[in-house]
């Protein structure tokens, strides 16, 4: 099975418009959260999530934005994840593809009852080192 990574966008961003892949890199947690990705998987099979874009290719150009799905009701973040599996399923066979979501609850959740194989390492994990920690368990673990 095909492995793709789906990583959580961040607060912190470059002002201006860039690419996907640098623009969210302002964020010590995106570079930390992506070079864990590197290791799962290859970096075209690497994507952002986006709350205000959805799924978003590293070379795909932005503009800087504030928005998030923190505090949205159960109704924006089900259609942001109906949104989101849409184009997820525009690139990819999601019953032969495994997605590993890095990005917290409000992120995954929505995508859950969408896709099939989707792993979440981060469930149940609170915010900090932990979630590197853990990460890195999964990784070891996943890719034995």
């Amino acid at each position: 099975m095909k492995t793709v990574v789906l990583v959580t966008c961040t607060k912190s961003k470059h002002k201006g418009r860039h690419k996907a892949g640098y623009i969210y890199t302002k964020s010590a947690n995106y570079r930390k959260y992506f070079s864990r990705a590197q290791k799962l998987t290859t970096t075209e099979n690497i994507f952002v999530i986006s709350a205000l874009h959805g799924l978003l290719p590293l070379d795909k150009e932005i503009d800087c934005y504030d928005y998030t799905l923190m505090h949205k009701s159960k109704t924006i973040k089900n259609a942001w994840g109906e949104k989101v599996a849409n184009q997820i399923k525009e690139l990819f066979n999601i019953d032969n593809t495994n997605f590993i979501v890095i990005a917290g609850a409000d992120y995954f959740v929505p995508l859950r009852p969408h896709l099939p194989n989707m792993l979440t390492p981060l469930k149940n994990v609170g915010r900090g080192n932990i979630r590197f920690a853990t990460l890195d368990a999964f990784i070891e673990k996943y890719k034995s």
